[in-house]
């Protein structure tokens, strides 16, 4: 039966909403499979499908996305904090002795969870003072890791005594102030992270200058604990520096130039 394009045309409606008879849905398919005309109008009712169900159907499905995607990204945040807090406890506690090879494959990964668990694809925020304030501190302490080293370094090839200590106690008392910076840097962390998580906040970038100096004590603790004398010290600690200074400078830049829309 040949059918009216006028009455396909009130058929289309029904048929795209899925609620129409089965005859109708037949009529519907053997006269656009003919018509080019209401083909095109079915192609477009498709596109305009607002009906009060698929709306809520679609909305339904977005929640979910939305709630899987944070869930994920939470617990991989956690699972990062874990891991640089364990890799901090090792190092500074003294339990055994990790190859500064591992902390160079490990810092990557990290700076890759960063941008993974970053705002790319939704409108982020952008940073404000206090986001300002904390890179600032997170960079300070970079700054202020590596100076104490230079101190300490200066003084014992001086024979001196070791940031006020003699040379013997001077190992420990390094240790403790890099652990000093490292538990504010990893606090600096924390917090711009989760301003990023909660706030929608472009931090990225930040937290890849966090990591940096978390590696860069990490490793420089580890070294700091195997070292048998001072001799040649200076060129094992400047070596450390650059490789993992340089890592932390292309993750930062890559988080910089490719971060998240803003608003």
């Amino acid at each position: 039966m040949k059918w009216d394009c006028d009455i396909i045309g009130d058929l289309i409606p029904s048929y795209v909403d899925e609620v129409c008879s089965e005859k109708s849905r037949r009529a519907v398919e053997e006269h656009v499979n003919e018509c080019a005309a209401c083909k095109k109008l079915l192609e477009q009712q498709r596109l305009m499908d607002f009906s009060a169900e698929k709306l809520e159907e679609r909305e339904l499905n977005g929640l979910k996305k939305i709630h899987s995607r944070i869930k994920r990204q939470t617990m991989i945040s956690c699972g990062l904090g874990i891991l640089l807090l364990l890799l901090g406890w090792h190092s500074f506690q003294g339990y055994g002795y990790l190859s500064k090879i591992l902390y160079y494959l490990l810092m990557p990964l990290c700076m890759l969870t960063v941008y993974r668990t970053g705002e790319d694809g939704d409108v982020c925020v952008r940073a404000g003072k206090t986001d300002g304030w904390l890179m600032l501190g997170a960079a300070v302490l970079i700054v202020v890791s590596v100076g104490f080293f230079q101190i300490a370094v200066s003084q014992a090839i001086a024979g001196e005594t070791v940031l006020g200590v003699q040379t013997d106690h001077a190992g420990p008392v390094l240790a403790m102030i890099w652990a000093v910076c490292f538990l504010t840097e990893f606090v600096i962390l924390g917090v711009l992270w989760y301003r990023q998580r909660r706030l929608h906040i472009e931090n990225r970038f930040r937290l890849c200058i966090c990591i940096t100096g978390i590696f860069l004590l990490l490793v420089y603790v580890e070294s700091l604990r195997n070292l048998q004398d001072v001799q040649g010290v200076q060129v094992t600690f400047v070596r450390m520096s650059s490789v993992i200074l340089a890592l932390g400078f292309i993750g930062t830049a890559l988080c910089w130039y490719l971060p998240g829309k803003r608003k």
